[in-house]
Order: C-alpha cells, then structure tokens, then sequence
C-alpha cells in the first residue's frame, strides 16, 4: 500500500541544474531543503500492528529529524491476538512523544536509504500484554533477541548515541489476572549506544552498550548496563546492575502462577 502524505509544506535552496535523466532524490540530497508533513500510517507485513507517524520535519541545514508522535498499536484484540497463538508471544502497544533527531545525515537517507544521526531523543510509553495460560515456547531465541535481528532490518541505521528519557514500561498478563497495567518499569532514562546495522560501522565497533537507571514496580531504584554484540554470530552479553532493596511480597501480583509454573 503507498503512503499518502497530507499538508505537506516543502521548500529548497542551492538547487543544481535539473536535466533529462537527473536523479530526483540524488538531487535533493545535494541541496538545502525543509520538509514538513502531518504524517502516515502504514500496516506492518503481519497484519498484527498498525504504525502511525507524524506529524514531523525534516531540515537538511540544521541537520535534524523531528516527529511529533510515533506509534505502533495491535490492529487485533487481545482475545483474538491470544486465539491465534501457538505459544506465548507478546502483544506491543508503543507510543512515542516528541522525537528528535539531532546531527542527522539526510543526503544519506535520500541517496542511500539509510538512517544515520549522532543523538535520538525519546520519551516512550511501552505496554506488553502477555497472556500466561498459553503454554511458554521451547523454541531457541538465538539469533532473534532485539540486538540481533537489527542485523536483519531492510532499512539501513547508525544511531550513535539514542537517549531515553522519563519512559515507562507497562505490563499485563491474561486473562486470569487483574486487568490493569502495572507500571512495571517508570522513570525511565537510558543511554544506547552504537544502535547500528551496517556492516562497515558493526566492524568498527562490535558492542552496543545501553546503560539504564529506572524504578522498579514504583518501589525500587534500579542501575543496569548491558553490553551486547550485534552481530548474528555472538549471542552471549554482560550485564551489570543494582537494584535498591524491596518488599518481595509486592512482586507476588506480578510474577502470578499460571497453569505452567511461575511466570
């Protein structure tokens, strides 16, 4: 399905000459422009999500991406997202507000469709459901934990530094449970570095390296880092962290028991 862009406002300057056969998007990529646009939605390949983003500029001379709001919601119920199940699997519900992209290389996203900025800004709210009566999956994640399938993302990216800040981190399980999110994580502020892949800038620096200090079920401070490599062939990361002490007995309604055991 092609994207459809509404109000779009768009201006350039230092445009060279336009001649049969001159390259459109190699031609902006050599000019100065602004482009601005109350957004698109598009459905992800699954039919499982919908994702929403805009309204966002770009501006090639000041280098910077902004997105008023971006996100990524379940285009099906929760009962039927969990009927079409063979096995546990989380649904993702992700909203972003105020993104910004300082020190982006739009020549690169025009020319060669790839992503490349110095230091993303974002303030995310996460809600994953997770219905635990279906019974757990036994097949290996090798290969497919988050840091390794960027490696397989058609869109090409290197975010050098990406910033959280004040996110939250929300979650519910099925059906037997109370139905209400729990702020599982809030006062999120990480800093990820090296969120790339590209081949050349993966040789050049293998370990991506997220840093995160949080609140822990609103009760506990918690300080992590986590070094991963993010190729398809290291599967093994380091993680380090503290987590303030707590009263365990107020975990007890999130972990719950389900037909499987503790989960």
């Amino acid at each position: 399905m092609p994207l459809l862009l509404k109000n779009v406002e768009f201006s350039a300057a230092n445009i060279d000459s336009i001649h049969s056969g001159t390259n459109i998007l190699k031609l902006l990529g050599k000019s100065n422009w602004y482009f601005k646009a109350n957004g698109f939605s598009l459905i992800i390949k699954d039919k499982i999500y919908n994702v929403e983003v805009g309204p966002f500029e770009l501006d090639k001379v000041r280098k910077t991406i902004k997105i008023n709001k971006a996100s990524i919601t379940p285009m099906l119920s929760e009962a039927a997202f969990v009927n079409s199940l063979k096995a546990q699997k989380d649904l993702n519900n992700v909203n972003y507000k105020n993104i910004k992209f300082a020190g982006a290389d739009l020549t690169a996203l025009f020319e060669k469709k790839s992503i490349i900025t110095d230091e993303p800004i974002l303030k995310p709210v996460i809600k994953v459901f997770n219905d635990r009566i279906v019974m757990p999956g036994t097949e290996s994640k090798m290969g497919k934990y988050p840091y390794q399938s960027m490696m397989k993302m058609p869109t090409k990216f290197s975010l050098k530094n990406v910033k959280v800040k004040q996110g939250y981190f929300l979650k519910r399980t099925g059906s037997n449970f109370k139905k209400y999110w729990r702020r599982f994580f809030s006062n999120v502020n990480d800093s990820i570095e090296n969120v790339t892949n590209i081949e050349s800038y993966v040789k050049q620096k293998l370990m991506m390296v997220v840093k995160v200090e949080a609140k822990f079920l609103n009760m506990a401070l918690l300080n992590s880092q986590w070094k991963m490599p993010i190729n398809l062939i290291e599967g093994a990361f380091v993680l380090t962290g503290k987590l303030a002490g707590f009263n365990g007995t107020n975990v007890n309604p999130v972990i719950g028991a389900t037909r499987y055991g503790f989960g």
